[in-house]
Formats: C-alpha cells, sequence, structure tokens
C-alpha cells in the first residue's frame, strides 16, 4: 500500500525501480486509488517515460530519512537518466488502474494536501 501523508518524508519513495526490493523476476504491478484520485496535489507517483528499456539497475544507493521511514533503492546516476527520460506523473480517478514494469523508474510524490492518499499495490509474479 503506498500511503501519502500531507508534508511526510517517511511515507514517500525517491526514484527507484520494484526490481531493487527482491530476487523474482519478470513481475507485473498494478496501482490504483481507492478513496480518492491519485493527483499531483496529493502526492501520485511519477514516472521516468521508458525508462525500463534500461533493465535492472544494480548500482543503486540504499537511502532511509530516518529510522522510522521507508527504504529508497535510488540509482547512483539517476541524474543522468533524468536528462534522457521525461518524468510523467500517474493521475488516476477512482477505477482507474496503472500497470507497470519492474524496471519503470518511478517515485512517490509529496502530498500537499491535508487528506492520506492511499494507494494499493499489487504485484503479479509469473508461476513455476
Amino acid at each position: 500500500m503506498a500511503i501519502g501523508i500531507s508534508n511526510s518524508k517517511r511515507t514517500a519513495y525517491d526514484w527507484h525501480q520494484e526490481k531493487s526490493y527482491y530476487d523474482i523476476k519478470n513481475t507485473i504491478h498494478f496501482q490504483f486509488p481507492i478513496i480518492s484520485p491519485a493527483t499531483k496535489n496529493n502526492g501520485t507517483m511519477s514516472v521516468l517515460k521508458s525508462s525500463h528499456n534500461l533493465g535492472e539497475i544494480k548500482k543503486v544507493k540504499n537511502i532511509k530519512f530516518s529510522k522510522k521511514s521507508v527504504n529508497t533503492f535510488k540509482p547512483t546516476n539517476i541524474k543522468n537518466i533524468k536528462k534522457k527520460f521525461k518524468e510523467k506523473f500517474v493521475t488516476m480517478k477512482l477505477g482507474d488502474v496503472c500497470i507497470f514494469n519492474e524496471n519503470i523508474i518511478h517515485r512517490t510524490n509529496k502530498n500537499y494536501s491535508k487528506n492520506i492518499r492511499f494507494v494499493p499495490i499489487i504485484r503479479l509474479k509469473p508461476s513455476k
């Protein structure tokens, strides 16, 4: 569950790939808003469009803002990557679903609203 708390760094991820968090290969990810839409104002996810074509990035830095915050495995060359790929905000209405590749570079953004944003994430892995 991606939870966006107003003005919180604790629940926001910086640029990363889902692949950095586990060893399972070829997963597909689904994200969808519940309760309220996902907007730029409430910290929706953004992606670096087509960055999944880079494949898995193994040179990452583990960033943690505080003892209670989430970890982000940020690519060490993110500045160069951001020059090559355009940022796209994933705004979603209730009922929308975002399907994304495990290697797309993405982040959650700061929530500027007074409400908490709830966005469940489902990861599907191939069967054996």
